[in-house]
Order: structure tokens, then C-alpha cells, then sequence
């Protein structure tokens, strides 16, 4: 299991500081892991301590520290410490995961009150005996029976994703699979965009090579697809080719992404475009979740009007039902 997003952002906000501050990153480290002494966030920040201590670079030391970084995490911390400039990575980095955690909390902020009326619509079985006289245990059983389903099918999908996420790291059919869904597939797919952008520009700006760069960035996109894709331009890279015809050919990339890349590289003003890109898909990727955060609450008040509809059809039906009986029994 890795570090939360919240985790994370701490964890570099904290190095960034120490440092900014004049601190060596050894010393930064020591720090931190004495005044984390328990949870996962002290356990990789011991690994990251103990790595330095055994004489690897601090990318190196963060790559074999447990739980096991992200992609993007290294990549952006091999190429600010070979650059020289190390700090920039870790604000970089204590950036990105604030964005990440202010964005996911507010996703879950909306999420609140329509997961409330789940609930809520769960117990509704239980509020017709109490009128008409029927056996309350008999809703209570059917009210815990439906939430118990509510639970089981929610970690399920939970951890189906999890999993396929994990998966789409490194195979593109289930990347490809991930990147066709509604809402959730585009957001994703404009993350790695973005993530391709910003670390292609931080390892070029780093002074990197363009193969290197490229091999960099397609690692820190977390997607195969885009990993593929990026492995591909190294190697045309690294036989001396100009990269924006390939980038223009490949369909992975989006036209206009590709278009204004290979017209910046003619023009030599890559880096510079990279960053209007990275910044354009920050704002794709929060107007996707803002979606989501729409959308999602409104497929949920509507799943909570279907089942209490039925539950009242069903609640009439019974009393109906019991009526005519009654009637039938006195004549």
C-alpha cells in the first residue's frame, strides 16, 4: 500500500523547507525519520535514511524505500538531483501531491451527503412496521441484508480499480481499457498528459538529453500506453531524429499536444511549451474531477429514488394486499 497523497505532500513539504533552510538532504532526512515514529510515512522516511546511509543517491535511496514510491516521484527526483538542482524536485513534488489531496477531498467533500442518503434509503424498510404494526425485525434483517450488499459491492469495485490502475502501469490493454471510461477515463488520460509534460520540461530545463527525458517522463506518467509511446521517441531520439514528426504520427498523443510540440521544437521553444501544456491539463484534469464530483452524487440520488420508490410500491402493495384479505375474511 503506498503513502496517501496527504502523506506525501507532507513528507516533501518538510524536506523542501529543511533544505531551503541550508540543511544537506542527509541531515534533512535524519531529521525527519527521528520525528516520525510511527506509521508508513516514518518507515519510508528510515528507508530513504538508511539508503543514504548505505551510499546511494537520494533518488536511489527514495526508489528502494518501502511503501514503494510512484514513478512520477523518482523520475522528478532523478532528474532535479543529476541537474543539480534537488530542491526544485522536492517543491515540485510537495506541490503536486497538495493539488492531488486538495482535489481528492474535495471530490469526497460532495460525496458525503448523497453517500448519507444511501444509507439512509437502506433503512426504509424499517420505517413501515413501525405504522402499520409488521414485524420490525423482519425490516431490520432486510435493511442490514441491502447495506451489507452496499458495502460489499462498493470495496469490491474499490479494489477492482486499485488493482487495474496498478495493472495499466505496465499493460496497455488494461491502460487502454482504463482510459475508455466515462469521466474517469479522461481524467486519467489528461493526468498523464500532464505528468508527461511537466517532467519532460523539468529533465530538459535539468539539462538532460532529449532520450533521457523522454524516458523519464513516459515512467512518470504511471500509464503503459503513454510509457510505450515515449520509449518509442527515445530510441528515435537517441538515433539523432527530430522527435515532433514521430510524436505527430503517434496516436496516443493528442493532435493539437502534438502539432504545437513539434512546432515548438522546430522553433526552439520546447521548453516553454511544455509548460503552457502542463498547465492547460492541470486545469483539464481539475475540471474532470469537478465533473466527477457533479455527476457522480447525481447517479447516486438517483439509485436512492429508484430503491425508495420501490420500497414504497412494495410498502402499498403489502398493505393493500393485507386490506383485501380483511375484507374477504368479514364478508
Amino acid at each position: 500500500m503506498q503513502l496517501s497523497n496527504r502523506e506525501k505532500f507532507l513528507l516533501y513539504a518538510e524536506l523542501a523547507k529543511l533544505v531551503a533552510a541550508g540543511f544537506g538532504i542527509d541531515k534533512s532526512t535524519e531529521l525527519l525519520s527521528q520525528q516520525m515514529p510511527h506509521g508508513q510515512i516514518a518507515g519510508f522516511a528510515r528507508g530513504i535514511r538508511d539508503g543514504l546511509r548505505c551510499g546511494f543517491s537520494f533518488a536511489d535511496s527514495v526508489a528502494q524505500a518501502k511503501p514503494t514510491p510512484s514513478g512520477l516521484e523518482v523520475s522528478i527526483l532523478r532528474a532535479t538531483e543529476s541537474g543539480g538542482v534537488l530542491p526544485e524536485g522536492l517543491r515540485y513534488l510537495r506541490d503536486e501531491y497538495q493539488a492531488a489531496w486538495k482535489l481528492w477531498q474535495s471530490v469526497l467533500g460532495r460525496l458525503a451527503y448523497p453517500v448519507f442518503l444511501l444509507h439512509f434509503a437502506a433503512l426504509v424498510p424499517v420505517i413501515p412496521p413501525l405504522f402499520t404494526g409488521g414485524a420490525f425485525q423482519d425490516g431490520l434483517m432486510r435493511a442490514l441484508w441491502t447495506l451489507g450488499w452496499i458495502y460489499g459491492i462498493g470495496f469490491g469495485l474499490f479494489q477492482w480499480v486499485l488493482s487495474l490502475m496498478d495493472r495499466a502501469q505496465t499493460d496497455v490493454a488494461s491502460d487502454r481499457f482504463l482510459r475508455r471510461l466515462p469521466l474517469f477515463g479522461g481524467a486519467r488520460r489528461d493526468l498523464c498528459l500532464q505528468r508527461f509534460a511537466s517532467i519532460f520540461q523539468v529533465y530538459l530545463r535539468c539539462g538532460s538529453t532529449f532520450s533521457v527525458a523522454l524516458d523519464g517522463a513516459g515512467e512518470a506518467t504511471q500509464s503503459a500506453v503513454l510509457a510505450k509511446a515515449a520509449d518509442d521517441l527515445a530510441s528515435r531520439a537517441e538515433a539523432g531524429e527530430a522527435i515532433g514528426e514521430h510524436l505527430q504520427a503517434n496516436r496516443v498523443f493528442p493532435t493539437d499536444f502534438a502539432r504545437s510540440l513539434a512546432n515548438a521544437e522546430r522553433v526552439g521553444g520546447l521548453e516553454e511549451d511544455l509548460g503552457r501544456w502542463t498547465a492547460h491539463y492541470r486545469q483539464t484534469v481539475a475540471d474532470r474531477l469537478d465533473q466527477i464530483g457533479v455527476w457522480v452524487p447525481k447517479a447516486i440520488f438517483a439509485m436512492v429514488a429508484v430503491y425508495v420508490g420501490w420500497q414504497i410500491i412494495q410498502t402499498q402493495a403489502a398493505t393493500y394486499g393485507e386490506l383485501l384479505k380483511n375484507l374477504e375474511r368479514s364478508m
